[in-house]
């Protein structure tokens, strides 16, 4: 995805995945239950800051059911996620890294090939 250019367009994204799309998280499932999905969508913006610079913003909105064990009965069960989080996009690794202790919002540096799928997964999988 080039966020930049999403953000631009004011782009929208979302979409209805199985859970097994998301590698990571089917292994975390350990097949209980992977006919699950994984709903989510996603929106770019770019917001003026102070002195008019243009801001890339991504927003995200994840929802869905993980396959657990229950502690007490050992059975499978599902439990609801739910994740909404905002992410502002910085030039590269090096300002994000430098700008991080001082800044109240998620930073993350900017590509043309940003991988959403990789951040809806990480999401849910520190939910």
């Amino acid at each position: 995805l080039d966020v930049k250019a999403f953000a631009q367009a004011g782009g929208r994204l979302s979409g209805h995945d199985s859970l097994l799309k998301y590698e990571r998280l089917a292994q975390e499932a350990k097949g209980l239950h992977p006919d699950l999905l994984v709903d989510w969508e996603a929106v770019g913006e770019v917001r003026t800051a102070l002195g008019g610079m243009g801001q890339v913003w991504l927003h995200i909105k994840v929802q869905a059911s993980f396959p657990m064990e229950c502690q007490r009965c050992l059975t499978p069960v599902d439990v609801p996620l739910a994740v909404e989080r905002e992410f502002r996009f910085v030039a590269d690794e090096a300002t994000a890294e430098a700008l991080d202790d001082e800044s109240e919002e998620d930073l993350l540096a900017m590509s043309r090939e940003f991988d959403l799928h990789e951040l809806i997964e990480d999401e849910l999988l520190m939910a």
